[in-house]
């Protein structure tokens, strides 16, 4: 079933909602300060402000850092999941990513939420 364009932004706003609100908890829970944040990253400090306050989308590369930098899954973060399963798996090291099945569904969402903001 194919939804309407209302339907589909209405989603868009909830995720970055979600989205916005684990960034800026994450980030807490650590200690870091945006600046640093986003210059570990390698985005500007607005930019980051803007991930948390919902009016940028993370792009791939950077959720991907972000991930590795928090240890949980895009799923996580995406709002998908409430469980912050960690992205690598000790007894599997970076093999962990490539073979889930779920970060791999995540980062598709993410793409397309991505693509229909533009």
């Amino acid at each position: 079933m194919l939804k309407n364009d209302e339907t589909q932004e209405r989603e868009s706003v909830i995720n970055n909602e979600v989205i916005g609100r684990r960034l800026r908890t994450l980030r807490a829970e650590k200690g870091y300060k945006q600046f640093d944040l986003a210059r570990e990253l390698n985005v500007s400090q607005q930019s980051y402000c803007l991930y948390e306050k919902n009016f940028a989308s993370v792009s791939v590369e950077t959720l991907v850092k972000i991930c590795k930098l928090y240890n949980v899954s895009a799923n996580y973060i995406l709002g998908l999941s409430d469980e912050r399963t960690p992205l690598i798996k000790e007894d599997k090291g970076m093999e962990a990513v490539t073979e889930d099945p779920e970060l791999s569904k995540a980062l598709v969402k993410l793409l397309s939420v991505l693509k229909s903001n533009d």
